[in-house]
């Protein structure tokens, strides 16, 4: 395995952890209990953690990779994915500071799935 792989998997071990503390979030805690502002505040604060390093990563495959010169597909493809992971995270950012941010975390989630299939056409 070669660093591009490694930070490749870590990329995509980051995006996973992210839908992960979301999905679990929604899933396992109660509605009363989440909303509320410190565990609301605890979930984005992880949920953008793992969003930052996936990007960052990801940016890095992208650089390392030379994906500039892959092609109009690709190119394309981590753009939009690059507009979906930014809307996610000002979501995830906003949803601490409303009273009830359930519906914003469901787009987060919605727009993380989206990502990972547009990501699934560039193999």
């Amino acid at each position: 395995m070669n660093g591009l792989s490694i930070i490749l998997w870590f990329h995509i071990l980051c995006m996973i952890s992210t839908i992960g503390v979301l999905l679990t979030a929604q899933l396992a805690l109660p509605a009363d209990y989440r909303n509320n502002s410190k565990p609301s505040r605890s979930i984005a604060k992880l949920a953008n953690i793992l969003l930052a390093m996936g990007l960052i990563l990801g940016l890095a495959y992208y650089f390392l990779n030379k994906g500039y010169t892959l092609g109009p597909h690709y190119n394309g493809v981590i753009a939009m994915k690059f507009s979906f992971m930014l809307g996610a995270g000002a979501l995830i950012g906003i949803s601490k500071r409303i009273d009830n941010g359930d519906l914003l975390r469901w787009i987060a989630i919605v727009l993380f799935v989206c990502a990972s299939f547009f990501g699934l056409t560039l193999s």
